[in-house]
């Protein structure tokens, strides 16, 4: 992929394109979350098993949630304006990021149903704080943290159903975080297939960047 040229007259600061140099930046940052994300889901399944420790199982689970929403913050942008800033700088970011998520699926061949275009995780990260005051300020304030079983393993009295703050069922492999739901397993063999697949794009736009120009 070579998308450095831009159309001739147009103004870089308001036609801003997806090039090598942009590509490369984000391909790192999606190794380096794919990376943490399957030492993690490693982590977390080995630690259920074994009995390591609820604390390590659930340090590791948040890692991979944490990894999984920054991924879909890459492949998948949901660009908000800013607070001050300029119509015009907010129409370069918009314009920008509309190029980039395409641009990287397809170099990764990550199609749309992916694993990692999880929304709801991803919205449970981003407003953590709202959904635990949401929760605290409804009739059942009751919140379960850190347990490891079935989903039906704890039943406190007086409520519908049990609220996770954390959990995780080692039969399924699903990690729950604030109601959403993320499962281990299949987020693992998506970013492993992501981690390979983006370590030989930057190769070979390295090997671009390093090709005598004629």
């Amino acid at each position: 992929m070579n998308t450095s040229s831009r159309t001739a007259g147009q103004d870089p600061e308001r036609y801003p394109v997806f090039d090598d140099h942009a590509a490369s930046l984000f391909l790192q940052e999606l190794i380096a979350h794919a990376s943490a994300c399957l030492q993690a889901t490693l982590a977390t399944q080995l630690g259920a098993v074994d009995h390591s420790g609820e604390t390590n199982v659930f340090s590791s689970a948040r890692t991979v949630a944490n990894s999984a929403a920054m991924v879909a913050k890459i492949l998948w942008p949901n660009v908000r304006k800013e607070v001050g800033e300029s119509p015009e700088a907010w129409a370069r970011r918009k314009r920008l990021a509309s190029l980039r998520g395409p641009a990287l699926r397809e170099m990764l061949d990550i199609p749309d149903n992916s694993p990692l275009r999880n929304t709801q995780v991803r919205n449970a990260i981003e407003h953590y704080d709202e959904r635990l005051d949401r929760r605290l300020s409804s009739k059942d304030r009751n919140i379960i943290r850190n347990t490891i079983g079935p989903p039906n393993a704890v039943h406190i009295e007086g409520s519908t159903e049990p609220f996770y703050l954390h959990h995780y069922d080692p039969q399924t492999s699903i990690y729950t975080i604030l109601g959403a739901t993320l499962n281990i397993r299949q987020t693992e063999e998506a970013m492993a297939n992501l981690l390979q697949a983006a370590i030989m794009s930057r190769a070979e736009i390295e090997a671009r960047r390093m090709a005598p120009r004629h």
